[in-house]
């Protein structure tokens, strides 16, 4: 799963020098421990990555994705038969889904692409991703800083 901060930016806050690979495996146990309390916190999927959910429909125009900023839609099929992009709307920043969506239990599935990109030191690979806010990877570094800080070892 990606991370919102990389092993190189969590040494260089942590002021750890960046050629040990003495605490690598500790700090990238703590990297995916935080995004993934990051991602719990904040209720949705941060990480830029393809997702594939089943809805059940409730009969009204909305369906709430689980990652946004929604980057592209692949494929939505209703009842196993696929949906034109004509007949749906994403609002990309709040992951709503607009469409005539039939009440249903899992009778909806979405394909699609959404988070932000967390890696600063390479580009993304479409200029449709949009970066990480600043204030998500800081958050994210000061709960590996927290974590790391008060790990316990085995006694």
């Amino acid at each position: 799963m990606p991370a919102l901060v990389t092993l190189q930016e969590v040494k260089e806050y942590l002021k750890l020098d960046l050629m040990s690979q003495l605490e690598d495996k500790v700090l990238q146990h703590l990297i995916a421990a935080a995004t993934a309390e990051v991602e719990q916190k904040h209720g949705r999927g941060l990480t830029y990555r393809e997702t594939v959910e089943t809805h059940s429909g409730t009969g009204d125009g909305k369906l709430f994705l689980r990652a946004y900023p929604v980057v592209s839609i692949s494929s939505v099929t209703v009842n196993g038969a696929e949906v034109p992009p004509s007949a749906y709307r994403v609002e990309k920043h709040t992951g709503i889904l607009h469409g005539a969506w039939p009440a249903g239990v899992d009778n909806i599935s979405v394909s699609y692409k959404a988070g932000y990109w967390t890696d600063f030191q390479n580009p993304p690979p479409s200029m449709d991703i949009p970066m990480i806010p600043m204030d998500l990877k800081h958050e994210c570094l000061e709960l590996v800083a927290y974590l790391y800080e008060n790990r316990g070892g085995v006694r």
